[in-house]
């Protein structure tokens, strides 16, 4: 690593572990229970629900101690356990991120079984979810934008005709008394 670059992770960093800061107590992956989660894995909330996110620089600081005895290659190897393989993307992403950090080692948990193709599927099915989910969320804000749009031209054509309705029920009023002049004093 050269040093402009350890810079930038220093201030990515920096800039995490503020964040980090607002963290409180967080349930692990699967409703394992709390845990003091300071560290890389299931995307830790804040006191106020909202996740807090932890840069690259983080995650590898926060790698388990143990990881090397995990036995995990690149490519897999026959003896793997592929027991959370079938797990939906967005838990299996939480268990295995959680499995690699110190915090599951210092709490027993098993070690991750992810390989690298894995990681790089998952992903780039993630993105494209990403992808198609924002598009959609972008076309329904449009949409809502639209129909509150459509709403306030609405609302002023309704106070438009209330304020004529007022004003003809007025001259109705003035009508009818004039008629009754005109029936009582006029030949």
């Amino acid at each position: 690593m050269n040093h402009n670059s350890q810079h930038a992770d220093d201030d990515e960093t920096a800039t995490s572990e503020e964040t980090m800061e607002e963290s409180t107590t967080s349930t692990s992956p699967g409703g394992w229970g709390p845990s003091d989660f300071r560290g890389w894995g299931v995307a830790p909330m804040n006191e106020r629900g909202r996740e807090t996110h932890i840069s690259r620089s983080t995650a590898l600081r926060n790698l388990r101690a143990d990881f090397v005895h995990a036995n995990l290659t690149f490519t897999g190897n026959h003896q793997r356990d592929t027991a959370l393989d079938s797990l939906d993307t967005k838990l299996w992403a939480s268990v295995q991120s959680y499995r690699s950090s110190d915090e599951a080692r210092k709490g027993s948990s098993p070690f991750p079984t992810f390989t690298g193709p894995q990681v790089l599927q998952r992903l780039e099915e993630v993105n494209a979810l990403i992808a198609s989910r924002t598009l959609e969320h972008q076309s329904l804000k449009n949409d809502i934008l639209e129909v509150s749009n459509t709403l306030s031209e609405l609302r002023a054509r309704e106070k438009q005709a209330s304020t004529e309705i007022k004003a003809l029920r007025n001259a109705q009023r003035e009508l009818e008394d004039l008629k009754e002049i005109a029936h009582a004093r006029l030949s």
